[in-house]
């Protein structure tokens, strides 16, 4: 069973059966006649704790040579009944004593108990087990981080669906020991210790390891890992498996027993606030990040590696470890930065309970989140009913008065319509800040801690966050800009009508105003630049854009592309690195403009192999590939490509290079006389046109984000972006490039919308990538394998357990 946090396990294949006839079938006791069976709450823990220990043995991965140690059997009492089935297997089966005992204890009973729960040693089969972790001779992987996905890269070059057992433990000694829990149980480097807080965080032979070699693929593959085929604690596990399978006496559901002693169903279905954090912890902080955390949870200093770490947060709870990082987080000493959201990545598959919970790390903190986006709004709705409809009448008839303009049949009815047709910030500000005691409650709710001080903005973002809500635009690049233009404009028009004004106020907006243009300029050639030429099918992240990073990498393309091809004006000498001036930036866009009608021409010397191509690419008559050129530009409709060569030469017009430089060079010498006057309005009113023709073709680095969905019968949806000043478009699917690989339609990106395809309104677009510890970490990603050579069945089957 794949590793599920929180969720009911299947029993194993020999006691799944129940001891009662239901539509002629024969079945076994029930988990909860055998909870009736069973009161005793002393027997009960013990039992709990010594079920999961056995499941540590079965999940775990051995050599080979593995050998049963002595003082793991003599922990394990067997009852009568378990004695029994030990020598039958031994006289009848010729299985040696020591596996015999183990494959007793493995199965832990059938139609009754095969171990003995009161006269088990917990302790001895605990240390037991623990040392031979320690020692190495049980291996669990560790998952977290990209240890296991480096490697994997390292040590094999193709794609691998599984792995052999030599194969499995040469890839388990280059990686640390694994980090899991079972109940109370800890399993790391230290062997297994325990843990205050219960967990079901269990390991799963099939682990996510590589990338494939389709080029469009981001899918995060897994292989199957393979214990010792040949110990024989395994060699041996069929004949077991013959002699239960003969048995007259259906098997009883012992797994679902403990079950419900844990209360695991409870938790699957009844959790949806909170998530095990250690796919969190492992996947999105750094090392540095980690042991801060640590440090602040213990008061003493931390200097532990990875493994160790991870081992030791599972000692806090999961409430308390999100606390922690809430508060690191927004008093800075975690730094991350707006609109960054740190999701796990190699344990993305860890998810928790019916929901299918996630942690998420954000700029206001850490929030659980689930793959279906209407759980955000059905947590909006209990928060509402908690503060209001679980009291005395005083809170109903509180919230009667604020839904008063809602027409229903009901109170209820009301509520449900007033969440499904206003948005969540409106709604929970007129809900929740109309009273202290609402905000109080509903911070307690959600996990904010403490909001003393907390602006009445702040708190509803963060709420809306809590509860899962995205949020509305993480950041508006060109709102500075903006408000510097509508300053400067203001001050002249008031010096053209009642004359001048201050000097030093005039010189000093002029001055804030020029600089945030010059940065505006130079972002939106870079992304331009960068968007249009660079080959993002073999980037090391395909599809998204690094405003540091990437920005140098588009000004060094268009550097290139005025050296090869494009005609140079007399004396013109440009360079577009270092502190670019006004000049070379209103030029760029031209020679931009040249550059990419130039490769029109040259389009035949920029193809694609054909190697390079996504299999389907070939195949598919539903799906292609545009990406036929190494130059995306080239792979726009033709429409679209002369859109946007006309737009860069109209930006470089509108702006005119000499003029906007010469009124930018001299405004500091300005007499205010008429004539200055009246060009620096004029130079305002070009500069707003192009900075606006900017943003309309996609060049802005505007942030768009989803905002709305509409789908019909036939299964056709369109999918709204907004983003700031009312830009807007509209995706349509099905489409015909949902296999390309751009970015899921579901997450803030930046949209290029006139660098258009042939087909639903698709356009270039790309995922914003920050400067964070997260990114860091995630530098080299994905690094992916070579095709592997076709086999007859490509299905793997699962491995044996790991001591069974």
């Amino acid at each position: 069973m794949p590793l599920d946090t929180f969720a009911p396990r299947e029993a194993p294949d020999a006691i799944r059966l129940h001891e009662e006839y239901w539509g002629g079938l024969v079945v076994g006791a029930t988990a909860e006649q055998l909870l009736e069976r069973h009161a005793d709450i002393n027997w009960r823990t013990r039992f709990v704790d010594i079920n999961d220990l056995i499941e540590i043995l079965r999940d775990c991965i051995i050599a080979d040579g593995y050998t049963i140690p002595d003082d793991l059997n003599e922990a394990i009492a067997l009852t009568a009944r378990g004695n029994a089935l030990k020598s039958r297997l031994i006289r009848k089966e010729e299985v040696p004593a020591k596996e015999a005992h183990l494959m007793c204890a493995l199965t832990v009973g059938h139609d009754d108990l095969f171990i003995d729960v009161l006269n088990t040693d917990i302790a001895a089969l605990r240390d037991s087990i623990g040392r031979q972790i320690r020692e190495g001779a049980v291996r669990f992987p560790f998952v977290y981080g990209r240890a296991l996905y480096d490697a994997f890269a390292d040590e094999f070059e193709d794609e691998k669906d599984y792995l052999s057992s030599e194969e499995t433990v040469k890839l388990l000694g280059k990686i640390p020991f694994g980090v899991f829990q079972y109940g109370r149980y800890v399993v790391g480097p230290s062997g297994i210790s325990e843990s205050k807080h219960s967990r079901a965080l269990r390991f799963s032979k099939r682990v996510p390891a590589f990338h494939c070699s389709d080029p469009v693929c981001r899918d995060l593959h897994s292989v199957i890992l393979s214990t010792g085929h040949n110990a024989d604690i395994n060699a041996q596990r069929h004949k077991l498996t013959r002699v239960l399978e003969g048995e007259s006496k259906p098997a009883a559901d012992w797994a679902g027993l403990a079950m419900e002693i844990s209360r695991l169903s409870d938790s699957h279905f009844g959790n949806h606030w909170i998530a095990p954090m250690v796919t969190l912890l492992g996947d999105a902080l750094s090392d540095d990040e980690l042991r801060a955390v640590l440090a602040l949870l213990s008061g003493v200093e931390v200097t532990a590696e990875r493994p160790n770490l991870l081992e030791r947060a599972l000692q806090w709870s999961d409430k308390k470890l999100a606390g922690t990082v809430d508060r690191m987080v927004l008093g800075g000493d975690i730094c991350v930065p707006l609109g960054e959201v740190r999701t796990p990545v190699s344990t993305d598959h860890m998810r928790s309970g019916a929901f299918r919970l996630q942690p998420q790390l954000g700029s206001r903190g850490v929030r659980f989140v689930s793959g279906d986006p209407g759980l955000a709004t059905l947590r909006e709705r209990e928060l509402v009913r908690t503060l209001y409809l679980t009291g005395n009448d005083d809170e109903r008839h509180e919230l009667d008065w604020q839904l008063r303009s809602v027409d229903g049949v009901s109170l209820d009815v009301r509520l449900d319509d007033y969440l499904r047709t206003t948005t969540p910030t409106e709604a929970l500000t007129r809900l929740v800040l109309s009273r202290s005691s609402s905000a109080i409650a509903a911070s307690e709710v959600a996990g904010l801690g403490e909001v003393d001080g907390v602006g009445d903005g702040d708190l509803i973002a963060r709420l809306a966050w809590k509860l899962g809500f995205e949020g509305g635009s993480a950041d508006d690049s060109h709102a500075d800009f903006w408000t510097q233009q509508e300053k400067l404009s203001a001050i002249v028009q008031s010096w053209l009508g009642s004359g001048p004004g201050d000097t030093n106020e005039f010189r000093g907006q002029a001055a804030t105003y020029f600089s945030a243009l010059e940065g505006i300029l130079e972002e939106s050639l870079a992304f331009a630049s960068w968007a249009l030429l660079r080959d993002h099918i073999t980037a090391g992240r395909p599809f998204s854009y690094d405003n540091e990073a990437d920005r140098k990498h588009g000004l060094d393309l268009l550097q290139a592309a005025y050296t090869e091809y494009v005609t140079k004006r007399p004396g013109e000498k440009l360079k577009f690195d270092g502190r670019l001036t006004i000049y070379p930036l209103v030029r760029g866009f031209g020679v931009l403009a040249d550059g990419l009608n130039s490769l029109i021409a040259k389009a035949s010397s920029l193809a694609r192999p054909l190697s390079d191509h996504p299999e389907y690419a070939t195949r598919s008559a539903l799906q292609r590939f545009p990406f036929a050129s190494t130059a995306p530009f080239l792979d726009l409709a033709a429409h679209s490509r002369t859109r946007i060569v006309e737009g860069l030469r109209d930006i470089e017009l509108t702006l005119n290079a000499e003029t906007l430089s010469s009124v930018r060079n001299d405004y500091s010498h300005y007499r205010r006389t008429s004539p200055e006057l009246a060009a620096m309005e004029r130079t305002l009113e070009s500069v707003g046109r192009a900075v606006r023709a900017i943003e309309n073709l996609g060049f802005g680095l505007n942030l768009c984000h989803p905002s709305t969905e509409t789908s019909d019968q036939w299964g056709r949806r369109t999918i709204g972006f907004v983003g700031p000043r009312s830009l807007n478009h509209v995706f349509a699917r099905p489409s015909s490039l949902e296999w390309v690989g751009f970015p899921s339609l579901r997450r803030p990106q930046y949209l290029v919308r006139s660098a258009a395809f042939d087909d639903a309104n698709e356009v270039l677009r790309f995922e914003r990538q920050y400067d964070s510890e997260y990114a860091r970490m995630w530098d080299d990603y994905p690094r992916p394998r070579k095709k592997a050579q076709p086999t007859i069945d490509s299905l793997a089957e699962d491995a044996p357990a790991g001591a069974s």
